[in-house]
Parts: structure tokens; C-alpha cells; sequence
């Protein structure tokens, strides 16, 4: 088990390495839905929603990590027909372990780094973090506007000129 460069960022490399040290087989999807559940619980559908992904995608994911014990399901008592999901203690485990894994890789990356390199990749994350907020084509062209005949690469270009 072996981390070098960015491979201990990558989720994929941190499920295999939390499978090892664990001894539960854990896919990259896996680790998402663990890492996106984190301490709170959800219902199915909201967590799905939160991952982009279907319901049933988002359940049968749930079924896989229920079955390993890292995840609980308990019933909404407002909604009888929907169910709440949270993170077992072995889950939260997992999740601990994989932020240490991240935690570890980042201190190493960071190693060599000057504190004043430090502040402006915060100051230059903090700037990216505000900016994407708006979409400049969205801006200058009415919603009614789309027209689904106009091929990609025309939308393309139309959104390179925005």
C-alpha cells in the first residue's frame, strides 16, 4: 500500500487502500456515497439526488454497503413510504480512516511548499470558489432562445464566444 503523488487523493486509490486495511471490499461509487453521507442521515432519494445519480443506482449502492455493515437503514417516521440512511460505526470508521488516508497525502504534498505558497493557493481557491457562480452564457442568452436544432458544435462556439 504504497502512496505516491496524487494517488492518495484519488478516491479510487483510497477505497482500494481502506479495502486493504480493512478488510472490505470497497469500489471508488462506494467510497462516494460513505464520504457524501458523512455523519448526517439521509432519505434514499435526497442522497441520490446529492450524488446525481438514480434511485435505484443510489439504492442498490446502499443495499451493497448495508450488506457489508457500513451503512443503517431506519425508517422516516414522517414518510412511511421513504427510509433514512446513515453511516454505521464501522462506516463511520471507513470514512475516519479514508480522511486520514487524504489528511496524510496532503501533508506530504504540502511538505516541500513555502507558508507563503500556502496562502496564495488558499487566496487563489477561495477566488475560483466564488467565481463559477455565474455562467456569462446563461447571462446573454434568453432560456427561450435554445434551439435544439443548432448542432453541438455550433453551441460550442456560440458558448466560446461568451
Amino acid at each position: 500500500m504504497q502512496m505516491s503523488g496524487d494517488a492518495g487523493l484519488r478516491r479510487i486509490e483510497v477505497a482500494e487502500d481502506v479495502a486493504a486495511m480493512t478488510g472490505t471490499p470497497l469500489s471508488s461509487s462506494a467510497m462516494m456515497v460513505i464520504e457524501q453521507l458523512g455523519t448526517r442521515t439521509m432519505r434514499v432519494r435526497d442522497l441520490a439526488s446529492s450524488l446525481s445519480v438514480t434511485s435505484s443506482a443510489s439504492t442498490r449502492q446502499i443495499q451493497d454497503l448495508e450488506a457489508k455493515g457500513l451503512v443503517e437503514r431506519l425508517a422516516d417516521e414522517r414518510d412511511g413510504r421513504a427510509s433514512l440512511v446513515k453511516l454505521s460505526s464501522k462506516g463511520i470508521d471507513v470514512l475516519r480512516l479514508a480522511a486520514s488516508l487524504r489528511e496524510c497525502a496532503l501533508r506530504h504534498a504540502f511538505e516541500t511548499w513555502k507558508d507563503t505558497e500556502i496562502q496564495e493557493l488558499l487566496l487563489a481557491l477561495e477566488r475560483l470558489a466564488e467565481g463559477p457562480h455565474r455562467n456569462p452564457f446563461r447571462e446573454t442568452v434568453p432560456r427561450a432562445a435554445l434551439d435544439p436544432t443548432i448542432s453541438v458544435d455550433q453551441w460550442i462556439r456560440l458558448i466560446e464566444e461568451a
